[in-house]
């Protein structure tokens, strides 16, 4: 009796392991709603490479330009803001496609070819479909390295290369996820899924094509390198993704003459405003701006593991302007609106003194209201008064109210929406 119940179990865990192993790719793991990078949580960005060269102490690794010079017409440094998709800085640079009418922001996207500035390997591409918005056409993310520390990726590729397009059909299916952002133009339904390729090109080989469509107004470039100092959150336990801290502006890897060709654009014209005037960004821009024991930074919405969540609407932003670094901006999520404060992105210029305007980074947790007169960047600069309060280091009280000024005070926090480190 004992053996056939031995070899029942035997037969019962082949059977298992077998339908295991049959279903890994057919039915992906679901994991939870992410943002628009395109990345899971918990994933280890840097497994692929593990077996690649090191890269020794070298930093010009991109030698051709990806895009023409006259293929786009700014690029936005590291921190972009555009809630709720991007509630927190945002960890690439953005190219500008440019328009046929280039100072017409309505204007039908041009396409422009996407080559390859290094020799480098690809080692995974998203396929990128918003399943309600017939008007978002299909794109992807492709992601490559150079050697064992420094890899980079090109968002809102489309029409990839042959050679790509073969490597995506044929590559493994390592997960899908479906999810919804919303906009300032409503929600949009996302659907990702992600392959594993292992693809070597050639510097200025084509990989794709860059524009073409209003969801492929801009193509994003990030860039990660092991090598730097981490640049850290003020709770550790808040990294979204293991990659972020070795977040650096990819312009700095370019060779001379191309970096200093491609910092001239640096800057925007503020669509928003309808104005024409460029500003300049001094800088690449910063990602993780925690500044502990103040309100500067990111602030996490409760009983949330953000280590199993890259979602970003939840959560809510105090950090500076990614194109004029002088100000600063709340970028609002959607956890306050029982808080008389919509998903938005407000801005200020920061005072060094007194309750109003207060910079984010002195303002601690000192039993102080302070308010802010801000301009509402998603309704043409309309005013609104926001009042916060630091309860304590990890724990940040937020309302909005019904006043186009602070007047003097003091305030009153009554309907809060309470944020944590």
């Amino acid at each position: 009796m004992l053996p056939k119940i031995i070899i029942g179990v035997v037969i019962l865990v082949i059977l298992v392991m077998t339908f295991g192993f049959l279903t890994k790719d057919k039915f992906p793991q679901k994991e939870a709603p992410l943002g628009l990078d395109r990345f899971f949580p918990n994933m280890d960005y840097f497994a692929e490479t593990s077996n690649f060269p090191a890269c020794g102490d070298k930093k010009e690794f991109f030698t051709t330009l990806p895009l023409s010079l006259d293929g786009f017409t700014t690029i936005d440094p590291l921190g972009l803001l555009a809630p709720t998709a991007h509630v927190f800085p945002t960890p690439h640079i953005y190219f500008r496609i440019k328009r046929e009418q280039p100072d017409n922001f309505n204007s039908p996207v041009l396409k422009f070819p996407l080559y390859a500035p290094a020799d480098m390997t690809i080692t995974r591409i998203n396929l990128m479909q918003a399943t309600n918005r017939a008007e978002f056409a299909d794109d992807s993310a492709v992601h490559f390295a150079l050697c064992k520390d420094f890899k980079a990726y090109f968002d809102h590729v489309v029409d990839l290369s042959p050679k790509l397009q073969k490597a995506f059909d044929e590559g493994r299916v390592d997960r899908c996820d479906e999810y919804t952002l919303t906009y300032k133009d409503g929600p949009v339904n996302w659907k990702k899924c992600n392959k594993e390729v292992d693809l070597e090109v050639s510097e200025g080989e084509l990989i794709g094509y860059a524009g073409g469509g209003e969801a492929q107004a801009v193509l994003d470039l990030g860039a990660y390198d092991l090598r730097i100092k981490p640049n850290n959150y003020a709770s550790p336990k808040r990294q979204f993704r293991n990659e972020l801290p070795y977040n650096v502006c990819p312009l700095d890897y370019f060779s001379q003459p191309l970096a200093g060709q491609l910092r001239e654009k640096l800057g925007a014209y503020f669509e928003l405003s309808n104005s024409n005037t460029f500003t300049k960004s001094l800088t690449c821009g910063k990602v993780i701006q925690d500044i502990p024991g103040t309100a500067k930074g990111d602030w996490f919405a409760p009983n949330i593991d953000t280590a199993q969540s890259g979602h970003e609407p939840p959560h809510l932003g105090l950090v500076q302007g990614h194109i004029d670094q002088s100000l600063q901006a709340f970028s609002n999520g959607d956890s306050t609106k029982n808080s008389n404060l919509e998903m938005g992105l407000y801005y200020f210029t920061p005072k060094n003194s007194g309750f109003i305007n207060r910079d984010f980074a002195e303002v601690k947790a000192d039993g102080n209201v302070y308010c802010y007169e801000t301009k509402n960047n998603y309704k043409q600069g309309e005013p609104k008064t926001i009042i916060i309060q630091l309860a304590d280091p990890e724990t940040l009280r937020i309302e909005g109210l019904n006043s186009n000024s602070c007047g003097s005070g003091p305030w009153n926090l009554t309907n809060y929406a309470e944020f944590e480190r």
